[in-house]
């Protein structure tokens, strides 16, 4: 056994990292209230024995359950959930927020954002995620939002779905940021890329999604149900490379490449792409995915492609075709 949190702690959802320490976040036990913040830190004696020590803060917000974390610079910033244990009724009405000071031991700020035209109690805050913007960012069920994690104030915020707490009351949201720049989010219990400038959104998936995780690729995992997916890495655009000067009767086999949005490159197979030509007379595709030069003239060659169920299209380039004989001069 690793660690035993006691305190009637059950369901360890909430977790963040920083300065060596892990920080977990926890509901109470069936039929109980009062979560808490469990800060645990690993210790190497001379011996090379690893030590775990633990601080266990229960009732951080009094009779509520921890549904979020984040931390930095010596602060864990969370959310609460007015849900107890499974079987109990909620005691207070309304979800905070809290700051801790990891040095002192101590919460330092207890609070309840002040979101624009979110005027219904709000009944769980989290997950948090601290963007390269500096600004602490969070979810309210279907709304997102970004605060000043000095002042405490929210500098922008968007409800992309209903806020209706209609799902479940003890699995936490998750918030990722992609390498694309981009958050990736199961706010509303939906999976969703949300652009952090503008807070415009796309849903990705149309089933109802509980757990996910994004890779260092970019990649998306994520449960529906029992079973398991992966969407792969977002293409941002493909690029079609091919020499401009052919000689009739030569084929040649253009090279395909999708950029991703995380700075990556792919080749693509021919399988993967169909190949179109302006002037059919002068440029025909073989069998395997060729262009041959028929006779002297231009044509423009473009592709396209099918990946991740969206159609893209490749830059256009124009080939002139020379007869063998007479080649370029």
């Amino acid at each position: 056994l690793y660690l035993d949190i006691e305190s009637d702690q059950d369901r360890p959802f909430a977790m963040t990292s920083g300065d060596g320490k892990l920080f977990i976040g926890t509901f109470p036990g069936n039929g109980k209230h009062g979560g808490a913040l469990t800060i645990l830190e690993e210790t190497a004696g001379e011996n090379g024995e690893i030590t775990v020590e633990s601080q266990t803060y229960r009732n951080i917000v009094e009779n509520q359950s921890i549904f979020g974390l984040a931390y930095k610079d010596g602060k864990v910033f969370g959310g609460t959930s007015i849900y107890g244990g499974f079987g109990s009724n909620p005691v207070e009405t309304e979800a905070k927020m809290f700051v801790f000071d990891v040095e002192k031991g101590e919460k330092i700020a207890e609070f309840k954002p002040d979101i624009p035209g979110l005027d219904s109690p709000t009944l769980t805050i989290g997950d948090f995620s601290f963007g390269p913007d500096g600004l602490l960012w969070g979810l309210i069920e279907g709304t997102i939002f970004a605060m000043n994690p000095e002042t405490y104030e929210v500098v922008k915020s968007k409800e992309i779905y209903d806020t209706a707490y209609n799902s479940s009351k003890l699995r936490p949201y998750y918030l990722k940021w992609g390498p694309d720049g981009n958050l990736y989010t199961t706010l509303g219990r939906k999976l969703t890329v949300v652009n952090p400038e503008t807070l415009e959104s796309e849903q990705l998936v149309e089933a109802s999604v509980q757990l996910m995780d994004l890779s260092e690729d970019g990649s998306i995992y994520y449960a529906i149900g029992s079973h398991l997916y992966k969407m792969s890495v977002k293409v941002k655009q493909i690029e079609l490379q091919l020499e401009n000067k052919l000689i009739t009767g030569l084929p040649v086999k253009p090279t395909v490449t999708a950029k991703l949005v995380n700075g990556e490159s792919v080749v693509l197979s021919d399988n993967q792409y169909t190949i179109s030509v302006s002037n059919p007379d002068v440029l025909e595709i073989d069998s395997d995915s060729q262009l041959i030069g028929i006779r002297p003239g231009t044509s423009t060659v473009t592709i396209k492609a099918e990946l991740n169920n969206k159609t893209y299209s490749s830059n256009e380039v124009r080939v002139t075709v020379a007869n063998g004989n007479r080649g370029f001069h």
